[in-house]
């Protein structure tokens, strides 16, 4: 059978997982999201454009869509099943992150309709300037040395723990791996506030723990639910009423005793430091593992499918309560096989003298430090926003209310009304007409507000450009509307009832971070 003929349920269960992988493969750090037109010419996929074209579905869209969007939209398995091998190789050829760090300050400047950004620093979503962070800023053009010690901010709450903390020797050696015991043969239990004290003091008790946090997408992010396994206990800590307490967790995070084991420490330590508070020191992060070893996969439903057991993720939100068995099970999975996947690349580390690389990237991870932000505003997201001329000062100001007000209203993160990437070059830009607009952040928000944001950019232009001469005395870059203009004139199809659906499903809202 051919591979467009395939149903893509065939492609795997791992969709969420996947799509979080590609994500972070092209957007890096620093928020830079390659074109899906120039990545699939650049890894010769070029013949599928049309396909993306037709559906009018861009690269930051694709990496959100859901397994029932890509039935709807018609998606063959084929071409998708090329695109996803090509972003894995990419991955495990080390183009990740490694290569969004290489953009920082070089090759912007090649896109469309952007001033040069050659000095900007990379800046995260919530305004962080990269270079303020020990942690970020190991993201350079030169190929970085993992080994070499990074000493934490000065400010950080734990620098001296980190600085004295070295890994105990038990830690760095071989360990006879056995199979996993079954979920079945494993206590799980459901705690709530009440029973966290003395889930505390249990885990007091242990040498490694394996951890995975939960959270929802919204204005300020919020942890719903916390999954902890020990060898012989499976706790999920149900933090949905209870986000107070979750502080009480920092005598186990700051224990240097208790290795914390996560798939991804890089986003969860950061995250719960960013949001919480929490700090954590002695962690050990599978993903960065996987890569530093050069496994085929990296994502941690294959990892589980190849090394453990099959797992078939259940398609529901761990937000909604009460837990369904199901998902309870799944949920259970994700951090019982990870301590098994932790002790598997942990011996092959060792013996293939790489561990060292990996303990100090984790250690690295531990030094991040989050300055907190107390206002979103234009003077921190652009480094440069002394350059902006006056009229773009006044766009940037009234378009980051505008972000940050929406926001608030649907309770989405401000980057899902439109990402600062986009937001900056609406503001050199100072686009008045529809297509241009549109030729730079074309959203289903941005066509709501369509008519609210044209008339805050025309009046920016009014209120400094008296005479429209005056126009040509700054680097405004013209936008290429083409592939807009091609759009608009395509003949609409009649709305059938698939057809609604496909309109529908086209560009999904936005995107839930929290691996489920």
């Amino acid at each position: 059978m051919a591979d467009d003929e395939l149903d893509l349920n065939t492609l795997g269960e791992n969709d969420a997982e996947l799509f979080e992988d590609m994500k972070d493969i092209t957007e890096g750090e620093g928020g830079y999201t390659d074109d899906l037109e120039s990545f699939l010419v650049e890894n010769k996929l070029h013949e599928h454009l049309s396909l993306f074209r037709d559906q009018q579905i861009d690269f930051e869209t694709l990496m959100i869509l859901t397994e029932t969007d890509l039935k709807s939209l018609g998606l063959p398995l084929g071409p998708f099943r090329k695109l996803t091998i090509a972003l894995q190789k990419k991955k495990s050829d080390g183009d990740g992150l490694d290569e969004s760090a290489k953009l920082d300050g070089k090759g912007e400047s090649d896109l469309p309709g952007l001033a040069d950004e050659s000095n900007f620093r990379v800046i995260d979503e919530s305004g962080d300037e990269s270079d303020n962070h020990s942690v970020k800023s190991e993201s350079t053009g030169k190929k970085k040395d993992d080994n070499k010690t990074v000493e934490p901010d000065k400010n950080h709450p734990y620098r001296y723990d980190l600085l004295n903390f070295k890994l105990a020797d038990e830690f760095k050696e071989k360990v006879e791996l056995q199979e996993p015991t079954t979920i079945e043969s494993k206590t799980v239990e459901v705690i709530d506030d009440r029973r966290l004290k003395s889930v505390i003091r249990s885990l007091r008790k242990e040498k490694v723990i394996a951890v995975e946090a939960k959270h929802v997408d919204t204005y300020e992010k919020t942890l719903t639910l916390m999954q902890i396994s020990t060898q012989n206990v499976d706790y999920l800590i149900d933090f949905a009423k209870c986000n107070h307490l979750i502080l009480l967790l920092t005598d186990i995070f700051t224990n240097p005793n208790i290795l914390k084991v996560f798939y991804d420490a890089k986003h969860d330590v950061k995250f719960l430091q960013k949001f919480y508070n929490l700090f954590t020191i002695n962690a050990y992060c599978v993903r960065s593992a996987v890569t530093e070893l050069k496994y085929e996969t990296s994502s941690l439903y294959s990892l589980i499918n190849k090394y453990v057991s099959y797992f078939k993720p259940t398609i529901s939100e761990c937000s909604q309560r009460p837990l369904r068995n199901d998902v309870k099970t799944n949920l259970r999975k994700e951090t019982h096989y990870l301590l098994h996947i932790y002790y598997k690349t942990r011996n092959e580390a060792i013996e293939g003298g790489q561990f060292d690389s990996i303990v100090a990237v984790c250690t690295r991870i531990c030094g991040y430090l989050h300055v907190p932000i107390r206002e979103r505003k234009p003077q921190t997201y652009f480094s440069d926003y002394d350059k902006f001329n006056e009229a773009q000062k006044l766009a940037a100001e009234e378009l980051n209310t505008w972000r940050e007000t929406t926001a608030k209203d649907k309770n989405v993160d401000p980057n899902t009304i439109i990402s600062t990437k986009d937001l900056k070059q609406v503001c050199l830009s100072l686009p008045i007409k529809k297509e241009e607009l549109l030729a730079v952040a074309d959203t289903r928000i941005i066509r709501i507000y369509l008519l609210k944001l044209l008339a805050i950019l025309k009046a920016a232009r009014k209120k400094y450009f008296n005479d429209p001469k005056d126009e040509t005395k700054y680097d405004l870059k013209a936008i290429d509307t083409t592939k807009v203009a091609k759009a608009d004139r395509r003949p609409r199809r009649a709305l059938t009832s698939r057809n609604r659906r496909r309109t529908s499903r086209a560009r999904p809202a936005a995107p839930n971070r929290s691996r489920i």
